[in-house]
């Protein structure tokens, strides 16, 4: 394999990822205009407040995305004037609630059969060799400290909560 090689599989990693990433911010501006309708701006507020911070998207992802999603009927824009600045507002459309309820249905489904396949999780495990036990478990233990780190913040941030609603 040669240095031409590499750079068309890092390429093509670089597209697998932007398309995956694109495909979520689609499913989380799905699921936050089913509660409510927001504008651009705000959305990128939400998904950054949703993931706790660990995700904001930019304004060059988040308008591509919300335009696909009008172009195809999931979403529909209209314009609302406050203190004197236009702003475009979005809201889920019935097809997009539609769409929605589909992708959370196959979502489970893939959580459940995940979840089904625990048992025989050792019986798939012994077809790895050592080194790509290693590997898995190094990347499971790295997801483990990311979540006992988002755990520890939202414990923080109740505690806090709760702190401040005895005071008052």
């Amino acid at each position: 394999m040669d240095n031409g090689d590499i750079a068309n599989i890092e390429n093509e990693v670089n597209r697998i990822i932007l398309s995956a990433i694109r495909g979520s911010l689609k499913l989380m501006i799905l699921r936050i205009l089913s509660d409510k309708d927001f504008h651009g701006y705000e959305l990128i507020k939400e998904i950054e407040k949703r993931t706790l911070g660990l995700w904001r998207p930019v304004p060059g992802s988040i308008y591509p995305a919300l335009k696909a999603l009008e172009s195809k009927g999931f979403i529909k824009s209209y314009n609302i004037i406050e203190k004197g600045k236009t702003k475009k507002y979005y809201k889920i459309t019935n097809k997009g609630m539609i769409l929605l309820k589909m992708l959370d249905d196959k979502l489970h489904a893939i959580r459940s059969y995940i979840i089904s396949s625990l048992p025989r999780s050792k019986e798939i495990l012994r077809r790895y060799d050592i080194n790509e036990l290693q590997e898995l478990l190094k990347r499971l233990s790295e997801w483990r400290n990311i979540l006992d780190e988002v755990i520890k913040i939202i414990e923080v941030e109740i505690r806090e909560r709760e702190a401040r609603s005895t005071i008052y």
